[in-house]
């Protein structure tokens, strides 16, 4: 049976094959499409740093995921890829990110805050309209997020 395993100790993720036994796993580079969907025993999570988050909808629906730790040197998260996680309340965007987009975080309606720690990342909203009240955005001033919030009714505070 293959499976993944995220040990919390250490904070990896591994994928563990019927090729190799749990004492071998194979570290994994990238959380891929529908990876962790639907998981209701996932309250917290950290995406360790060297993997990426490509697939879309990896986490969607994790109806008790709260908290979510992004490392510095993620380069994307991918659309939908929290969508539907409703007890998400916050989320921390490392400065290594270069484009977020909203859609990524569909159907999050208890998100009351975005912290944006980088100033140049660009914020795209596409399609994804969260419901009154808004999160916040915290940002840089000067930063895209800013330039953003103000664009389009969030309410902005600054962050050093």
């Amino acid at each position: 049976m293959d499976v993944f395993v995220f040990q919390r100790k250490t904070s990896l993720i591994y994928y563990i094959t019927s090729a190799c036994s749990g004492e071998d796993p194979i570290k994994i580079h990238n959380i891929g499409i529908f990876s962790f969907i639907n998981q209701d025993n996932l309250y917290e999570l950290t995406i360790p740093k060297g993997v990426d988050l490509n697939g879309r909808n990896a986490f969607s629906d994790c109806k008790n995921l709260e908290k979510v730790i992004l490392p510095e040197g993620l380069k994307r998260i991918s659309h939908l890829a929290f969508k539907n996680c409703i007890s998400l309340k916050s989320i921390e965007i490392p400065n290594s990110i270069e484009i977020l987009y909203f859609s990524s975080f569909e159907g999050c309606d208890s998100l009351q805050e975005i912290i944006v720690t980088g100033k140049n990342t660009e914020i795209r909203s596409l399609y994804t309209i969260f419901k009154n009240p808004k999160p916040i955005i915290y940002a840089p001033e000067g930063s895209l997020a800013k330039k953003f919030a103000e664009e389009n009714d969030y309410v902005f505070k600054a962050i050093k």
